[in-house]
């Protein structure tokens, strides 16, 4: 499976909702200060419908950005994942888990938390509630545009539609009806 960040592709709904936390000040076992961006990534084979995301975590600081962990953000139960052909080797699906990558932190549990309580409400008095939050669903929803996106792209409808007699978008100079039709 191969992801790409919802920013590449639908960048203006990105650029407003993507979720974003700051940390002032230095605790033990916490990150460093600095703003941490929770980048939503998703499989951009439009035949598949896996309903999971990668969230990128990337911190910002002087101006550049630094990955400092994946977690893998899974909405449907285990046995919808198994009916499909994946194993996400974790029992507590709908959930939040480290994803297996090569930025693995010490962070990753500690970001896997904070992920947790903002995608679900109440979840540390009643963790076996999966109560989704406004965020949980915004991901959802944006897994739904990325995939609609790659459907459009692969049947070659993005774009505005261009009609017979205007000028070819390959800048021959001809109309279109009479060079590309493709």
């Amino acid at each position: 499976m191969e992801f790409c960040s919802f920013h590449e592709v639908l960048p203006d709904i990105a650029s407003t909702e993507t979720r974003s936390i700051i940390f002032f000040i230095e605790s033990p076992g916490d990150p460093p200060p600095g703003k941490y961006h929770f980048i939503e990534m998703f499989c951009t084979d439009p035949q598949c419908d896996c309903h999971n995301s990668i969230i990128a975590i990337y911190r910002e600081h002087d101006g550049k950005f630094q990955e400092v962990t994946k977690l893998r953000f899974c909405w449907k139960d285990n046995a919808f994942y198994k009916s499909i052909g994946l194993d996400f080797f974790h029992d507590e699906l709908p959930g939040v888990f480290p994803d297996f990558h090569k930025y693995s932190t010490q962070f990753d549990d500690f970001f896997v938390k904070q992920f947790i309580s903002m995608c679900y409400i109440d979840f540390d008095k009643y963790p076996s509630l999966r109560h989704e939050s406004d965020y949980a669903k915004r991901i959802q929803r944006h897994y739904n545009l990325f995939k609609e996106y790659m459907v459009e792209k692969t049947m070659g409808r993005m774009g505005p539609k261009i009609s017979r007699n205007e000028a070819c978008p390959c800048g021959s100079g001809t109309k279109y009806k009479k060079y590309c039709k493709s």
